[in-house]
């Protein structure tokens, strides 16, 4: 009898230490018993430098053996960080509770950074944009025409805020962590990745989206019309039009045009003047109508509140 208690008191003691392996994917195995805690990982070059930072952050600076970085501490753990591979030991004892408890949040943070959904290595240049989107870097560049300037600053003014600097350039940063410079018919972003801005690069992605939106498809592609009753032009610099008619179209066309902007002024020609100082100018005269708007204003709704209005003009003029 007493040798049958003995045998089992052997065998439980051996059940204590029996390794429980955990396969997270076919890229990580974290292993644990009474006694020890293993971590070992496949990992992406892209992602090493975060890696590496995260570990730094939680357990001080490495030493160097031969190509690999290794965290140690009296023997009751090791971390190292090879090219392609990060791997944990941990010794458990009564004494390192607390080491233990950053442990297992250091696998569960290398875990949440190895699995994450991720950009690998995109390299895109076209006549409007180019971005590249490297493991430790993002840039990105896009030219547009002047008419598009607004809807881009306010597309960054979504996601980042007024702009920290509005001397020359428009510009968004955050302690040198990112840089939007937003110029006249460009604009550019960098960023600098780690482990403690991954919300700033999720936000320049998503703005990426949207600008990329803007550049190709919106705003008119220097549209240039001219026959017998009017002359059009739509271009980076100048929205203009001038259109001729029957003078008993005037009263029509001129409820037109107050539809949009109010009652008009008269000049010392016996003009019917529309305007915004620096902005607009609306001209109607017997059978003669001009419009010329300056696009440098950046002023959206009124230019597309002149688009509307030449729109319905040229169907009057047309009948």
């Amino acid at each position: 009898m007493k040798k049958y208690l003995f045998a089992l008191i052997i065998i439980g003691s051996f059940s204590g230490f029996a390794q429980t392996n955990t396969t997270v994917n076919k890229s990580i195995v974290v292993g644990e018993t009474a006694v020890s805690y293993t971590y070992k990982a496949k990992i992406n070059p892209e992602f090493k430098q975060q890696i590496l930072e995260t570990i730094t952050h939680k357990f001080g600076k490495s030493r160097q053996d031969k190509s690999d970085l290794v965290w140690n501490r009296n023997g009751s753990y090791e971390i190292v960080l090879a090219n392609d591979e990060v791997r944990i030991h941990f010794g458990k004892s009564s004494d390192n509770q607390s080491i233990y408890t950053d442990i297992k949040a250091l696998g569960n943070d290398l875990t949440e950074i190895i699995n994450k959904p991720h950009y690998k290595n995109r390299a895109i240049s076209t006549k409007s944009y180019v971005l590249n989107d490297r493991a430790n870097s993002y840039s990105f560049r896009g030219v547009f025409t002047q008419n598009k300037r607004n809807l881009i600053k306010k597309s960054i003014e979504n996601q980042f805020g007024e702009a920290n600097s509005k001397k020359d350039n428009l510009v968004w940063n955050k302690n040198a962590k990112y840089n939007i410079d937003l110029k006249n018919g460009e604009v550019e972003i960098s960023l600098e990745k780690s482990s403690d801005n991954e919300i700033d690069y999720k936000k320049i992605t998503e703005l990426e989206q949207e600008l990329i939106s803007i550049l190709i498809n919106y705003g008119p592609k220097n549209i240039a019309i001219s026959n017998k009753t009017y002359v059009l032009n739509d271009n980076a610099i100048i929205y203009s039009f001038r259109g001729v008619f029957h003078e008993r179209k005037n009263e029509t066309i001129k409820n037109i045009i107050e539809s949009k902007f109010g009652n008009a002024k008269t000049n010392n020609q016996n003009e019917l003047i529309w305007y915004e100082s620096g902005v607009f100018e609306i001209n109607l005269t017997a059978g003669i109508l001009k419009i010329s708007y300056d696009k440098s204003n950046e002023n959206e709704v009124v230019y597309n509140q002149l688009k509307t209005v030449v729109e319905e003009i040229l169907a009057v003029i047309n009948k």
